[in-house]
Parts: structure tokens; C-alpha cells; sequence
């Protein structure tokens, strides 16, 4: 009768490679963003989260803030700004 919360399998924070990569990964995702926007988005010198869910969707933000990224499929392939930063940038 009622969905169960949805609540995250794991919350880690990403590697120095991993950091890039996912740069890397949002640079050919959305090609029209300056380096303004990405560091906007992505500031180089702070802690970067992972949240992985159950539907194998990752959800990308910094560190005590609110969620910057995510991708649906878990593979990198389908990353998505999310609306937070759709508005604040």
C-alpha cells in the first residue's frame, strides 16, 4: 500500500581520479560549458560525494551541500545536471 523510503546503498567520497574522470565525463556530456561552468558545477579543490542507490542511479555532490549530478544508469553514459544547479547557474 505504501513505497518504502528510498535510502542510499552507499555515500563515498571520490578519488583524485575519479574526480577527473567524472570532469572528464561531464565535459563531453555538455560540451557547450565553459570551464567557468564546470568549476561552478565541480569546484576543483573540494571533497565530491558518490550516493549509490538500489536502481543503480549515482547522484554526484559536494561535500554538506545538495546534489550537483547524476546519472541514471550507473556507467557514466546518462549524466544529468540537477535542477539546483540548472537554477542557481
Amino acid at each position: 500500500m505504501f513505497k518504502k523510503n528510498v535510502d542510499a546503498k552507499a555515500l563515498q567520497r571520490l578519488s583524485g581520479a575519479d574526480k577527473k574522470k567524472l570532469r572528464r565525463t561531464a565535459k563531453q556530456r555538455f560540451p557547450q560549458a565553459s570551464d567557468d561552468d564546470l568549476d561552478a558545477i565541480l569546484p576543483p579543490k573540494v571533497e565530491i560525494t558518490v550516493a549509490k542507490y538500489p536502481s543503480r542511479t549515482l547522484v554526484y555532490g559536494i561535500e554538506g551541500e545538495l546534489p550537483m549530478l547524476f546519472d541514471i544508469d550507473g556507467r557514466g553514459h546518462e549524466l544529468f545536471p540537477t535542477v539546483h544547479v540548472l537554477l542557481t547557474n
